[in-house]
């Protein structure tokens, strides 16, 4: 199996694990006489196994990527930096806004389309990382 299937196996195996867990919270306290649709016991051994199973995978998916790892831990970053870049006040001008009496002159050092185009380029280089870590990930057996 490739790391691209190992990890669509992975986030299969995270929803089971969601699922078995949901079924316990929810049916392990029922009124009592009134029957119970799974048995608790039976879902603890599976949630457990199933835990055991990810974190098998997950290891072997880590051990793999050691060759590109600084690539994924990169590419996290980047996407972090864009998510808090998009989030930078460009406005510049008079803010009459909010709860103030008084105007206040914004005057922003980025201005928003410098802002943009410096987010284009590292969506570019964002971009470029994942068609690099797909491909290592279609061509890397683990």
């Amino acid at each position: 199996m490739n790391i691209a299937k190992a990890l669509k196996e992975k986030n299969k195996k995270v929803g089971v694990i969601k699922e078995l867990n949901s079924k316990i919270v929810q049916n392990n306290s029922i009124p009592k006489g009134d029957e119970r649709e799974y048995d608790i016991d039976v879902l603890i051994k599976e949630v457990i196994e199933e835990s055991r199973s990810l974190a098998e995978l997950k290891t072997k998916i880590h051990t793999a990527s050691q060759p590109i790892r600084s690539k994924i831990f990169l590419l996290s970053e980047l996407k972090s930096q864009v998510a808090s870049l998009k989030k930078v006040p460009t406005k510049n001008g008079i803010d009459r806004g909010g709860y103030r009496a008084e105007t206040i002159e914004l005057t922003s050092q980025v201005k928003a389309k410098d802002l943009e185009a410096i987010i284009k380029n590292l969506e570019k280089e964002i971009d470029a990382i994942q068609e690099e870590l797909e491909k290592f990930n279609h061509a890397t057996e683990i």
